[in-house]
């Protein structure tokens, strides 16, 4: 048995300043963040684990800003200068049997939970989408993930999970009461073929689901690719069909207080891919790169609006 504890103490200080309209926001404010980690290995066939955690996740920088960007004369996006950072309380019960199959139980409390919001101004039929702190969520999580060899030219890594969500909070000055089950799931097959070829054939799928004021239809995607090696295995050349079925794209519904909308997202997925990779040290990569501290900050660059 083995165990392990830590605890972050994190001071955050922000300021915004929006020059067009004059917003400015200050975030000041000293947060803890305990975790715990406790695993035993019954066996050499089985292992259990229960973790506890207490994460942050901050707004993207985009969602902030009260910048608007207009998607068509009836519809924009509006950030949010009073957006709050939200934070969540995790605790996981695992169990793994010869590393190949893993079974995790999990629990997920967040509070200020950010969203996003579809508001209406029945006066001018305009409806507009910002980020707010939303709710209380609740989640109760059950997943199963698999590597298994079939043979030895087939492999297959699959993932399952089904979740119950409920969302609890007001919203312009309404009760939201809302919950749900869903269920997502993937699999990843490769092959490995005669004469330094490869394929593989990949895809996913997402059950209808809550996301708080927006009910998400079903969702998937199927891709497939193949390589071969050459130069004495040094080098390889592959081309990656990605969606190649073009099922990715995201349809919705939010119909709440006087708001009743449908949402339908198709976007360029289809695409094909060739890439060349050449190892000039068989086994090592050309260059090591490591996660640092500033990778959480230009994530929340990546994820605002232009």
């Amino acid at each position: 048995m083995s165990a392990q504890l830590g605890l972050r103490l994190e001071n955050t200080n922000s300021n915004g300043n929006q020059l067009t309209t004059g917003e400015t926001f200050k975030r000041n404010y000293t947060q803890l963040f305990p975790t715990a980690y406790l695993s035993y290995k019954l066996n050499d066939k089985n292992q259990f684990g229960l973790n506890y955690g207490r994460r942050v996740q901050r707004p993207d920088y985009g969602d902030l800003n009260p910048f608007y960007y207009f998607l068509d004369t009836y519809t924009y996006q509006v950030g949010n200068p009073y957006l709050r950072p939200q934070f969540s309380h995790n605790i996981e019960l695992s169990h793994s049997y010869k590393n190949m199959f893993t079974t995790t139980f999990s629990y997920t409390a967040v509070n200020d939970m950010i969203n996003e919001q579809l508001e209406q101004i029945d006066s001018t039929h305009t409806t507009y989408v910002r980020r707010s702190n939303l709710a209380q969520q609740r989640s109760l999580t059950l997943s199963v993930s698999a590597g298994v060899p079939v043979a030895k030219w087939w492999r297959i890594n699959a993932y399952a999970q089904g979740s119950y969500n409920k969302f609890k909070g007001y919203i312009n000055q309404g009760l939201l009461n809302v919950h749900g089950t869903s269920f997502n799931a993937n699999m990843q097959n490769q092959f490995t073929l005669p004469k330094g070829w490869s394929m593989e054939l990949s895809g996913y799928f997402n059950s209808k689901a809550i996301y708080g004021t927006v009910v998400g239809l079903p969702q998937g995607s199927a891709d497939f690719a193949v390589s071969k090696n050459i130069l004495k295995d040094k080098g390889s050349i592959k081309i990656n069909f990605r969606d190649f079925a073009g099922l990715q794209n995201w349809r919705g519904i939010s119909r709440y207080q006087n708001v009743d909308v449908r949402i339908n997202n198709h976007w360029d997925s289809r695409r094909i891919n060739i890439s060349f990779t050449y190892r000039f040290n068989k086994g090592q990569s050309a260059e090591h790169r490591q996660n640092n501290a500033a990778d959480e900050e230009q994530n929340r660059v990546k994820g605002g609006r232009g």
